[in-house]
């Protein structure tokens, strides 16, 4: 029995290693392990440029400028960590500390996050009095819409106002 020359074998060899390469590479492609073209970091995050507080509240004594928790609106931006980059689709948690003024408690009932934004979770759960000269602490799950490479802002409103039956709710 006559053996192929060696010659030949070896290219046998290396073109069946290169065929196995390319098949493994295509399985991958096709099952999203591998990208063609472009960044995932570009095309998976969007941006969240801002956020506006908005505090619906009664006034402390009759005041017309003065809030339960002060100020009825706020914007958090650069020295408060925006812009911030975020997965598309995802989530991320922002926070608040309220302060009451005023002598009386008063409570959150509900968030609302402007739309594309919903609100996923609330901590604590809403609705809770925050006790008189004190502070509370909220931290709020956010949804992100499934928009890669949009710039956003997003505006959150809190109500202390009326009690309703969606305390996290999205608009």
């Amino acid at each position: 029995m006559k053996h192929p020359p060696l010659r030949r074998r070896l290219i046998f060899w290396a073109v069946a290693a290169i065929a196995v390469v390319v098949v493994v590479l295509l399985v991958l492609v096709g099952v999203g392990y591998l990208r063609t073209g472009g960044s995932a970091s570009s095309t998976a995050t969007l941006t969240v440029t801002r956020v506006q507080w908005t505090i619906l509240q009664g006034t402390i004594n009759g005041s017309t400028t003065t809030g339960w928790f002060g100020p009825n609106s706020f914007n958090y931006t650069g020295p408060d960590g925006y812009p911030l980059q975020t997965p598309a689709g995802g989530r991320f948690t922002v926070g608040v500390v309220l302060s009451v003024l005023g002598g009386h408690s008063h409570p959150i009932y509900s968030i609302l996050a402007g739309s594309p934004f919903s609100v996923a979770a609330c901590h604590p759960s809403l609705p809770i009095t925050v006790p008189v000269d004190d502070d509370a602490g909220f931290d709020f799950t956010i949804q992100t819409p499934n928009s890669p490479g949009a710039s956003l802002a997003l505006n959150i409103t809190l109500n202390a106002l009326t009690s309703t039956s969606s305390v996290c709710s999205t608009s």
